[in-house]
Order: structure tokens, then C-alpha cells, then sequence
């Protein structure tokens, strides 16, 4: 086996059996049942044909991130599911993407199509056609229904960015307050008379 077909083999080992655990059901102290789980259909090898196969056959081939469309190596591609399991989303391979860590990362549980609209928005590429379609009547119609996680989900992450902005602000206003004390003192200190 060479290097690259083993960082392969841990690598997938590594990514499933942490999908695998994630979706496990979860129990408290006692014993009972906190979370439900969902059971992962497809076994390590067809995890591992999927991966190779997003990676066009080649261990040293690139995937593209369905979201940013960034190319992604062995390595640096997440496995990401579409529909999140939450909102209804099914745990089969075909509903599994390739996805760069920071797109998993921001997507959260969000749907890809409110993810992919917001990324849109976002980069100022949206357009109206993005979010209405005309029907035969010639009424504007809304393509997007987002769900109540989207919602949810979306509206966590603008007040996250909210307060960290606020918080970056307060922590610039006192630097600059600290930084004016410390030039006062040093104006007093040089404009004191030497003896």
C-alpha cells in the first residue's frame, strides 16, 4: 500500500467514524435516552467508493466545494450533507456533497438552498430571479420557503456576528483611550523641566 493509498484508508476511517458516532444516539448520566440517533445506511467501503469518487477516481485528484466551488484535496475535503438530518434530510449517500470546512462550517443547519441564497446575499450576487419566479398569471411568486431552522439558524449567526462587532468596537474604543492616557503622560513627562 503507498503513502497516499494509506492517508486515504485513515483519512475515510477517521471522517466515518466520526460521522457515525455524531449521529449516534446520545444518553445522560442515568443512562436514558437525551437524543435520538440516526443510523448511518452505507458501510465504510461505500463511504470510501464516494469519497474517491468525488475526488474523480485519482487519491491525488481535487473535489469542488457545491458551495464556493473551491478545490478541495483528499485532506481538506468535508463531507457535508445537504439537507441536515434535522430538517428531514436523508442520511444516504446521495445526500451527502463535498464541501470546503468552512462552508460546512458557516452552512450549519441550514439547508443548502438557504445556505447558497445567503452566500449570494452575502457577495452581493443575488438576484431576483434568486427568489421569485412569475406564474401564469404573471404574479410574483416566492421560490424560497425557508424552514424554521433556517430562520433559526440564520438569525443565531447575524446576532453572533452582531455582538462580536459590537464587542471588536468596545475593545477599540477603550485602546484608543488607553493609548491618548499613555500619550498624555509622556507629553507631561517630556514637557517637565530636567534638573
Amino acid at each position: 500500500m503507498t503513502d497516499i493509498e494509506h492517508e486515504f484508508t485513515r483519512i475515510t476511517r477517521q471522517r466515518y467514524s466520526a460521522m457515525v458516532t455524531r449521529f449516534a444516539p446520545q444518553y445522560d448520566k442515568l443512562g436514558r435516552l437525551a437524543k435520538l440517533g440516526y443510523t448511518v445506511p452505507f458501510n465504510l467501503a461505500e463511504y470510501r467508493a464516494w469519497y474517491r469518487h468525488k475526488l474523480h477516481g485519482n487519491l491525488n485528484g481535487t473535489a469542488e466545494c457545491e458551495y464556493c466551488g473551491a478545490n478541495l484535496h483528499m485532506y481538506a475535503m468535508q463531507t457535508e450533507h445537504r439537507l441536515p438530518p434535522v430538517q428531514g434530510g436523508s442520511m444516504d449517500l446521495s445526500n451527502l456533497c463535498a464541501a470546503c470546512d468552512q462552508c460546512n462550517q458557516q452552512k450549519g443547519e441550514m439547508s443548502d438552498t438557504a445556505f447558497i441564497v445567503l452566500r449570494k446575499l452575502i457577495t452581493n450576487r443575488l438576484t431576483v430571479d434568486d427568489i421569485l419566479t412569475r406564474d401564469d398569471e404573471d404574479r410574483d411568486i416566492p421560490v424560497l420557503n425557508f424552514t424554521d431552522i433556517d430562520r433559526t439558524d440564520l438569525l443565531g449567526r447575524l446576532q453572533r456576528c452582531l455582538r462580536l462587532t459590537i464587542k471588536s468596537q468596545k475593545r477599540q474604543k477603550v485602546d484608543a483611550a488607553v493609548r491618548r492616557e499613555q500619550e498624555a503622560q509622556e507629553w507631561e513627562r517630556n514637557a517637565q523641566p530636567t534638573r
